[in-house]
Parts: C-alpha cells; structure tokens; sequence
C-alpha cells in the first residue's frame, strides 16, 4: 500500500505529528474570587429580624435586664421564648398577619421552630467600642503592623 510518490511514511509521520500537537484544556467552572458569604447569612429572614425587634423593644425598656448577656445559652433561649410568647399574646392581630406572610414565603412554621437560635447574639451587630485597638490587624490571613 505505497502510494505512487512513495511517500507512505509522509502521511503518517503528518498525522502523527498532527496528534502530538497539545490540545487545548477542557474549559474549568469558573470560580468566585470573592469568599461565599457566612453561614450566619441564613438567620436573616424577615420572621427573625421582627423577632429580633421585638427583642429589642423588650431589652431597651428594661436597662436593668443586663444579666442576660451572663446567662447560658440554654436559659437564653427559655427567656427568648417567653418574651416573644408573651408579645404574641398582647398582639395577636399582628401575629396573624405575620403568619400569613410566613406562609407566603414558602418556609413552614416548623422549620423556624426548628432552627431556634440566640437571636440577641446572632442577629445583633458588633459592639465598636468594645474592640481594642492595639495597632495591628489581619489581612487575607497575615497579620499586619
């Protein structure tokens, strides 16, 4: 199986250095540079943030309630409890509304149950004037001076 020009050996050595070419790499997902947000991103739904107010409502009319922050986190979630029971008691017209909004919103009252959680030291944004500041401070991992 010569070819007439007898150069058998020129198509094969043309479709093997046609193979040895490097092919190009298979396009990769592209990946986010930015870090996925915190888990804690979660809790924000607009049954915890009114909860939250509530909350809030509760503990700035009380100054007096600062034990709270020294209780464990088991008795935290008791008293949390109570104070929102005791607020849907008083104003059962807008629990009712929030309840239908709940059910709007595609989540069932059993997995709010569910995922009970400290809301006072979820929800609450960081307190300023208790960071120290001594001059230094972490930047993507290193710390800086």
């Amino acid at each position: 199986m010569a070819s007439p020009s007898g150069s058998g050996r020129g198509r094969a050595s043309e479709s093997k250095s046609q193979t040895s070419t490097p092919t190009p790499a298979p396009a990769q997902a592209l990946q986010a540079i930015f870090p996925p947000p915190a888990a804690v991103h979660r809790h924000f739904t607009p049954s915890n943030l009114r909860k939250f107010k509530v909350l809030c409502e509760y503990h700035h009319a009380r100054p007096e309630l600062d034990r709270w922050a020294r209780l464990e986190p088991a008795e935290r979630l008791v008293q949390q409890r109570e104070v929102l029971r005791r607020n849907a008691e008083n104003d059962e017209a807008v629990t009712r509304v929030l309840e239908e909004e709940e059910e709007q919103g595609g989540r069932s009252r059993a997995q709010e149950e569910d995922e009970e959680i400290d809301l006072l030291a979820q929800l609450d944004p960081p307190r300023l004037d208790w960071i120290e500041q001594d001059g230094h401070y972490w930047c993507w991992g290193q710390f800086v001076q």
